[in-house]
Parts: structure tokens; C-alpha cells; sequence
């Protein structure tokens, strides 16, 4: 039996009382409710930032591709709904789900489609580091990626929303169209023609995105339209 949906899940009073929840942030709380009826049987969901702005927040103006990340590690630093990358892909994990926030028949579950999070990757996913969860990490290898991914971060213009840039990347690898070092440079280059323009390049990302665009191009008369009528 494959994993089934429903039409919500409840949250319980006790979240009133919760340390964890109490010390976000108002975006970030609003956007840990929002996933808490999305979630599965299991207690999972797909973690990817454009996938939780097309399916879980469309209408909220202020949450974005390009911060739903910032605020999904907030959430997972000092909350059990945890945020973590498998596979080069990120997933979402409420832990204690069925104990702390369900009341399921635990035989009516359905099959668990998605990874589990094990505790390996914090920190990890705050680098934006590949990792195996099933497979622990030395210390020495971990330090030598983190220095990577800092020295790529580094070649961003300030202008170029890191969040943005990175979902857009990640977009690419999902529809097998990753980009290489050359196309980045091209790519970069393309959105500084485009902000000369008169565009916003995180607008610009974000449309991409949502549409699974290889390419990158100006924001859509329709798009800006829909934004101002329904946003």
C-alpha cells in the first residue's frame, strides 16, 4: 500500500507550550504550521524550497524560494521538524510524528517512500554538503567540502540571492540538466544583463524555478499581473 494522503493533519494544543516553536521567527512559524498538514503518515515530506513555495505556501507573498530555506534551518535547529539532504535532494522530517503529533493506527500507515533523518546532518545542511545518512562522516572529509562550498559561494555577485541561486541549481539537477562550471559563469552573467534591465534577479530565479525553465528570462507580464492581484 503506498503512502496515503489526507485531507490535514491537527496540531495539538501543546505547541503553545513549546520552547522550540516559541523562538522562531513570525515567517518561520507560520510556515512550520503551514507544512504540518502536508506531511505524510510518516511524518515526511519533500523538502526541496520551490517544491514548499508551488504545493505548500503560493499565496504567501513573503515567503519565497529564495528564504523558505533559511527558515526551514531555523526550524529544524530548534524544532523535531528536521531539514536534511539525501542524495543531493532535501527532505523534511518531523520527528515523534505518530507520538508527539498524531494518533494513527500504525497499520494503516501505508509504505515510508521517503529518507529518515538520523541526527548526521545539521550541520551539514547548513553547508549544503552531499551526504550519505546512513553513512558516518569523517571529521577531516567534512572540513575539506565545507572549505569548497564556501570558496564557490565566495564568486557570488552581492547582489545574487545565495538561497535563490542554489534552488535554481538544485532545480536544474532534478530535471537532469545539471549546469557545469562554464554555464554558471554564463548564467551569472545573463542575470546581471537582466537586473541592468530593470529586472529582479531573485524574481527572475524564482520564476525559473516554479517552471522548471532550463533558462533564465525576464519575469512574465502574467506572472507580475497574478502576483499583484492575488499576493
Amino acid at each position: 500500500m503506498g503512502n496515503p494522503k489526507t485531507r490535514g493533519r491537527m496540531i495539538k494544543r501543546s505547541i503553545s507550550q513549546s520552547e522550540g516553536f516559541a523562538k522562531l521567527s513570525p515567517s518561520a512559524a507560520v510556515l512550520f504550521c503551514m507544512i504540518i498538514p502536508h506531511l505524510s503518515s510518516h511524518g515526511k515530506l519533500n523538502g526541496e524550497p520551490f517544491f514548499i513555495k508551488g504545493e505548500i505556501c503560493p499565496r504567501i507573498k513573503y515567503l519565497t524560494p529564495g528564504n523558505i530555506g533559511r527558515y526551514l534551518r531555523e526550524i529544524s535547529d530548534v524544532t523535531n521538524m528536521k531539514w536534511f539532504k539525501f542524495k543531493g535532494l532535501r527532505y523534511i522530517h518531523c520527528l515523534n510524528f505518530l507520538k508527539n503529533h498524531q494518533d494513527l493506527n500504525i497499520n494503516k500507515l501505508g509504505n515510508d517512500l521517503l529518507p529518515t533523518y538520523s541526527g548526521l546532518t545539521p550541520e551539514l545542511v547548513h553547508h549544503e554538503v552531499e551526504v550519505e545518512v546512513e553513512v558516518e562522516v569523517e571529521v577531516k572529509d567534512k572540513v575539506e567540502v565545507e572549505v569548497e562550498v564556501e570558496d564557490n559561494s565566495g564568486k557570488l555577485p552581492e547582489w545574487l540571492d545565495k538561497q535563490s541561486w542554489e534552488s535554481f541549481l538544485e532545480m536544474r539537477k532534478q530535471i537532469k540538466k545539471p549546469m557545469k562550471e562554464n554555464a554558471i559563469k554564463l548564467a551569472i552573467k545573463k542575470l546581471s544583463e537582466l537586473k541592468d534591465n530593470g529586472e529582479d534577479p531573485q524574481k527572475v530565479l524564482e520564476q525559473s524555478i516554479m517552471n522548471s525553465y532550463q533558462g533564465l528570462f525576464p519575469v512574465r507580464k502574467e506572472r507580475k499581473q497574478w502576483e499583484d492581484k492575488y499576493l
